[in-house]
């Protein structure tokens, strides 16, 4: 790198209308994610990209939280805002102890984005750093992607990311996300991220049981089996609590009959 940045505008190609490159930007409160967050946002927007986060549902007061994340964490590119506050909360939801369950949602969605893609590059998930941030402290997922710099007090980098985000949408050029690949439909699997969802809050024993049931049931569908394995210790918990072994015996064989069915992949 020399230091300089080729100016990167977001236009549209000859052929289309005028398009905007929609960015979703997750981090974690605190007083390294806050301030980085907000100057990567504000250098984004100055570019021309749409941008939005979960910090921001208030202002949109959405009918359903989980429901709106689904739709801004599919249809955008996401930019991880790598931070020690960010790790810590990847951490927990990994170890399902994150502190809000909107946190552990907004987290799951957006590895199984990066699942889902299977590659270093070319993924719609972007993880970004401030210049001296060290990259080995990432968890492994992030890691594994190619991650840009962002310098909050100059702006060095932002263009680099725009343009890594123009490639991805395609604008001006042939991209790796199509706009039908953006919006997924209403499915079984906006259906079993909500019912994961609802299983975070504390229910009576029969709502509980009910869930999980139905989480089991919505599994049997193949494109879910990754969401499955994100949400095991959840359920796993759930199923613990209320004394169901035979819950935990069908949670078990549906887990290994994914892990069976992927071990070339997972090799």
């Amino acid at each position: 790198m020399n230091g300089k940045e080729v100016s990167t505008a977001v236009t549209p190609g000859p052929s289309d209308g005028p398009r905007t490159a929609l960015v979703f930007v997750s981090y974690a409160r605190g007083p390294e994610g806050t301030p980085l967050a907000d100057a990567l946002s504000e250098a984004l927007r100055a570019r021309g990209c749409a941008v939005s986060s979960d910090h921001e549902s208030h202002l949109r007061n959405p009918s359903s939280v989980p429901g709106w994340m689904d739709d801004e964490i599919a249809s955008r590119v996401v930019l991880c805002v790598l931070t020690p506050e960010y790790l810590r909360a990847f951490a927990e939801m990994a170890a399902g102890v994150a502190p809000h369950k909107g946190v552990r949602y907004e987290l799951r969605l957006i590895l199984q984005r990066i699942y889902d893609h299977g590659g270093r590059y070319g993924c719609p998930v972007i993880p970004v750093a401030a210049p001296e941030f060290e990259v080995e402290l990432a968890a492994p997922t992030l890691r594994a992607l190619e991650i840009s710099r962002f310098d909050p007090g100059s702006g060095a980098g932002a263009d680099q990311i725009v343009a890594r985000i123009a490639a991805l949408e395609g604008i001006g050029g042939g991209g790796v996300m199509s706009i039908q690949e953006q919006v997924p439909p209403a499915n079984s699997r906006r259906v079993f991220r909500q019912v994961v969802y609802n299983l975070e809050d504390d229910l009576p024993a029969e709502e509980a049981i009910r869930l999980v049931r139905q989480c089991l049931e919505l599994a049997e569908d193949p494109e879910l089996s990754t969401d499955l394995l994100q949400a095991f210790p959840l359920i796993a918990d759930v199923i613990k609590d209320h004394g169901q072994v035979d819950l935990m015996r069908a949670l078990a064989t549906e887990c290994l009959r994914f892990l069976r069915s992927d071990e070339p992949r997972l090799r």
